[in-house]
């Protein structure tokens, strides 16, 4: 489920507004912003598990492509391996073209990849990626693909996969792609100092700090608190606990790249009724991504509880079809809820 995200400017403070299951603010693209480490990879298996495989990588602003190659087989053995990055004409000599040549004339399969860097965020890597692969049995007939690719950080994506020859020593080879948030190394020691408050608890707001290296997730949790604080006609004995993650990077420029998850968890006591449906499901989560400023205070909103109207099922007596029916609530059947937020402040420790 997505939804539109509201971002609301006042004075000192920073309001989003989080309004659906999962959102992420728009990417940034600036020079000053994080770049990505792409790498494609072909690993192969022998029955004789004698390691091999080959990789290659660039690293990628947004906006950037760039093209990525590999080859697989040499002769009758798949398993032989090998990768080069193509680069400008001027930057390479008439040497590398010729062992490119030769690589491409001797290899069994040899695959293309034209990745193009889309978003880069302190907890995600988003890349459209073509490719090709052509096969010394059918040269005329390459195979090709075409996909947008989300990456979390360190995750692979397996793009093919070839078996080897019956009774060889080779069983397959397989190629995938993954990614990593380069950072440089001054800022690979920095360290996040994190300051959240909770609002929607009886006694105010609540405050955690909590710090987190660059680049890496810190947790933090708020008490439970009861549904009807915040939801006047919630049931009785429910409680609400609202925890999650944040990340942080800092960027060339000082800016502070965060990615937050918050969970808002709702329960029920023994041998109390069962939820309303429109608490379901029990246990809900959003992500926010957005860049501060050190020492900016960002206010994050979470969705109330009835922002969901509740909905009817009926079974069709002819077809036997189970059809939804949304409910509207009157405005005397949904009273109003007090806000629930988290507001974010990170800084660099010195």
């Amino acid at each position: 489920m997505r939804s539109k995200m509201k971002l609301v400017g006042s004075a000192g403070l920073a309001v989003m507004v989080l309004v659906g299951i999962v959102l992420s603010a728009g990417a940034q693209t600036t020079s000053s912003g994080p770049k990505a480490t792409v790498a494609v990879r072909i690993t192969p298996t022998r029955q004789s598990d004698r390691p091999g495989g080959s990789a290659v990588s660039s690293d990628f602003l947004p906006g950037e492509s760039k093209r990525l190659n590999l080859t697989a087989g040499d002769g009758k053995d798949l398993c032989v391996t090998g990768v080069w990055a193509s680069e400008p004409d001027a930057a390479v000599g008439p040497a590398f073209h010729d062992w490119v040549n030769k690589q491409e004339a001797s290899a069994l399969h040899v695959w293309h990849f034209d990745v193009g860097m889309r978003e880069v965020a302190t907890d995600r890597i988003v890349l459209d990626l073509l490719w090709e692969r052509i096969s010394r049995s059918t040269p005329n007939d390459p195979l090709r693909g075409k996909q947008s690719i989300i990456l979390r950080e360190g995750q692979s994506h397996t793009i093919d996969l070839i078996h080897g020859a019956q009774n060889s020593d080779c069983m397959s080879v397989v190629v995938d792609i993954i990614a990593h948030v380069y950072d440089d190394a001054a800022l690979q020691v920095k360290t996040l100092e994190w300051d959240l408050w909770f609002t929607g608890a009886q006694s105010g707001p609540v405050h955690r700090a909590l710090m987190s290296p660059q680049g890496e997730s810190g947790a933090f949790q708020f008490d439970p608190i009861p549904v009807r604080v915040v939801q006047p006609d919630g049931p009785d004995g429910a409680t609400i606990q609202v925890y999650g993650q944040l990340k942080g990077r800092v960027r060339a420029d000082g800016n502070i790249d965060v990615a937050l998850t918050a969970i808002r968890f709702v329960t029920s006591l023994q041998n109390r009724p069962r939820l309303p449906r429109y608490f379901n499901p029990v246990s809900n989560s959003g992500q926010k991504n957005f860049v501060v400023r050190p020492g900016e205070a960002i206010k994050i909103v979470l969705p109330p509880f009835n922002s969901a109207p509740p909905v009817q099922f009926r079974t069709d007596p002819v077809t036997g079809e189970r059809k939804t029916t949304v409910v509207p609530r009157t405005a005397q059947s949904a009273p109003a809820a007090s806000e629930m937020s988290i507001t974010v402040r990170a800084r660099v420790r010195q």
